[in-house]
């Protein structure tokens, strides 16, 4: 079930909206691969701040809904 973004299963372990997330967050930074090669790409700085503000939100969505550490 998907509710706001998040995918909640029976047991709320979660599992499967971190997989999901995951798997996004790759597609991603494949993308971002493209863009940030070597020969022609983006600078270490301009492709940090990709990472930061594309890759991280993606990551890090609702966890303070399903983080359990610290």
């Amino acid at each position: 079930m998907r509710w706001l973004g998040v995918f909640f299963d029976r047991k709320l372990s979660f599992k499967k909206h971190i997989e999901i997330m995951a798997t996004r967050a790759l597609s991603t930074i494949a993308g971002l691969r493209l863009l940030a090669n070597s020969f022609w790409g983006l600078s270490v700085l301009n492709a940090r701040l990709l990472y930061k503000t594309v890759v991280l939100p993606v990551l890090t969505f609702a966890s303070p809904v399903w983080f359990t550490g610290i």
